[in-house]
């Protein structure tokens, strides 16, 4: 084969498979959304996760924005850590990492708090179970939230103390 028609078949079957994986990508029923599949909720219902995702059943799959889906589910407060990843043919996993509740705080209401010492929500009558941290002005975690971020994480750091050292499990702690 000669040089010219070597380069023009080369070139040919490059536009060929690039369109021919375009089209496989984003207009064929192959690679369209179909399934989301959630790993590692608890409290996040799958259909906070459908609403908060936003991702269109019947979408192509490559067309899908993962990055603003993720964050929008990061804005959820349950959500410690979440990832979301396209599995082929038609597939969207959200992988989740919850908050774990630690204590609850009495100021300003009754709030739940993480093991970073971060309050995240509000405490529900099913959730009331754990060290109560008290003591802080009611007005405090809106006037200053990091004083206030602070101070939790020291009285978390004195609950892990008495649980290490005196051997006191959390549910003997009050």
């Amino acid at each position: 084969m000669q040089p010219p028609l070597r380069i023009l078949v080369a070139l040919l079957l490059t536009v060929g498979t690039a369109g021919g994986s375009w089209w496989a990508g984003y207009r064929s029923a192959w690679f369209r959304y179909e399934t989301l599949r959630i790993v590692g909720n608890a409290h996040l219902s799958e259909a906070a996760v459908r609403h908060l995702a936003s991702l269109e059943v019947g979408a192509p799959l490559a067309s899908l924005d993962l990055d603003q889906a993720a964050a929008h589910l990061a804005a959820h407060p349950w959500v410690a850590d979440v990832s979301v990843r396209r599995v082929f043919p038609n597939t969207v996993q959200v992988q989740v990492r919850e908050r774990e509740v630690r204590a609850v705080l009495a100021a300003g209401g009754v709030w739940l708090v993480d093991r970073d010492g971060t309050v995240f929500h509000r405490a529900e009558a099913g959730q009331l179970d754990h060290p109560w941290i008290t003591g802080l002005p009611d007005d405090l975690l809106k006037r200053e939230p990091a004083l206030a971020q602070r101070i939790v994480q020291d009285a978390l750091g004195c609950l892990d103390a008495a649980e290490r050292i005196a051997n006191l499990s959390s549910d003997r702690i009050s």
